[in-house]
């Protein structure tokens, strides 16, 4: 049965700390249970029971599944054909979600990172004799790795209540993800050196060996940081800066009167920029930020089509918390505000809010660019204009030093 044939009909997993099963969601459960309880959604996320609906399974009946898989398939098995002849429908299917038990082969083949092991795969076994190794297992045996500390402590800091990533309290032991995800994050760093390690990396990675082999995961994050989104784990975060003013300035002319709210708080003098909250939504592709179920429609779409779909959602997450009057009127301070987009309501995060706002938001590639050479223009106005002052300070004060004299 495919991954969301069994979602269809699967009820709520309920378990105490020690792993037992007490109940299969239908009797009500009394507050000293509730504080003790810890369930485990589709995914493998455990969370208290008073937190159910963000861990919420959608209704799919088995029949779609199997039609959506059947597509898929078609797809999948032609990529070659269907990536060159018929892109838009692969990216209607997108939008409209790949069927859980494809989306390891789906996603390898939308990163690239198929091609991109072949290509390491045939340069490297060119210059060795060994054939029987992989270059992802050679960049394991890799030593004096200055990165795997920071990787180290970074662990359990990664999705700590996701099953595969947490401690396991009845045996004693991390999860068997937690190795998994410092081997794929110290490949990099041996591959990548001018990167190495960015603690961001972490979530993403992670979210790949939900899906897939430490392999394929590996070759997949190359794929994403090689292709979609270069520099955003650089020291410096310098793109990430970049792609937050280009979403200020796209808040300024497409939802004006949010733009104005965050520029003009009434407890303080502060303005929410853009980087304040987007800077980990974007980094982490909302794998921090939103129910699962909506992480990965998002990537899903965030694949084929690109960077556009990171901004799309941001925008489509401001439009349905500050885009009416009144809430708006709810929210008038910084602190408010920020309050608020830590703490996104369900009704703004759930898959059928969130995707079809998503996909109203007319934002192109050609938009993008648009906006990012506005932001350029106005990035050397504004470095002008420090260079003007401070010459005009550098005069001033050596004016007065020749007085003095």
């Amino acid at each position: 049965m495919s991954g969301e044939a069994s979602m269809a009909t699967a009820g709520p997993a309920f378990s105490v700390n020690n792993g037992t099963p007490i109940n299969n969601g239908s009797l009500p459960l009394s507050r000293e249970e509730e504080m003790r309880t810890v369930l485990t959604d589709h995914y493998g996320f455990q969370y208290a029971p008073q937190e159910a609906d963000l861990h919420y399974m959608k209704e799919t009946s088995a029949q779609d599944c199997r039609k959506k898989e059947h597509k898929w398939l078609k797809v999948l098995d032609n990529w070659d054909y269907w990536i060159q002849k018929k892109p838009e429908k692969i990216k209607k299917y997108c939008r409209a979600g790949i069927p859980s038990s494809l989306r390891c082969r789906a996603w390898v083949k939308l990163s690239g990172a198929n091609t991109l092991k072949e290509h390491h795969e045939k340069k490297y076994l060119d210059q060795q004799n060994e054939q029987h190794r992989s270059y992802y297992d050679e960049l394991l045996k890799r030593k004096d790795n200055r990165w795997c500390d920071d990787i180290d402590k970074d662990l359990d800091r990664t999705f700590p209540e996701h099953e595969r990533f947490c401690f396991d309290e009845l045996h004693q032991k991390d999860g068997d993800g937690m190795k998994l995800l410092r081997d794929v994050l110290k490949a990099y760093s041996v591959y990548n050196e001018s990167i190495g390690y960015c603690q961001a990396m972490a979530p993403v990675t992670a979210t790949l060996l939900m899906q897939m082999t430490p392999e394929d995961a590996f070759w997949c994050l190359v794929g994403i940081c090689q292709f979609y989104v270069p520099g955003y784990y650089n020291m410096g975060l310098e793109q990430v800066k970049v792609d937050g003013a280009i979403l200020d300035g796209l808040i300024k002319h497409m939802l004006p009167d949010i733009h104005k709210q965050f520029n003009s708080c009434d407890d303080s003098n502060q303005q929410v920029d853009a980087l304040l909250y987007c800077t980990e939504w974007f980094m982490s592709f909302y794998s921090r930020a939103l129910p699962w179920s909506c992480v990965l429609r998002i990537w899903d779409m965030f694949l084929f089509e690109g960077v556009k779909v990171l901004f799309r959602t941001a925008l489509a997450i401001l439009e349905l918390t500050f885009g009416s009057k009144d809430a708006r009127s709810e929210c008038t301070g910084f602190y408010d505000i920020t309050k608020r987009l830590r703490n996104l309501p369900i009704s703004v995060t759930h898959e059928d809010s969130l995707i079809p706002q998503m996909l109203l938001v007319k934002l192109t590639s050609a938009d993008l660019a648009k906006e990012h050479r506005r932001q350029d223009r106005t990035s050397k106005k504004e470095a002008e204009i420090r260079y003007n002052r401070t010459l005009s300070i550098s005069k001033r004060t050596n004016s007065r030093k020749g007085k003095k004299k």
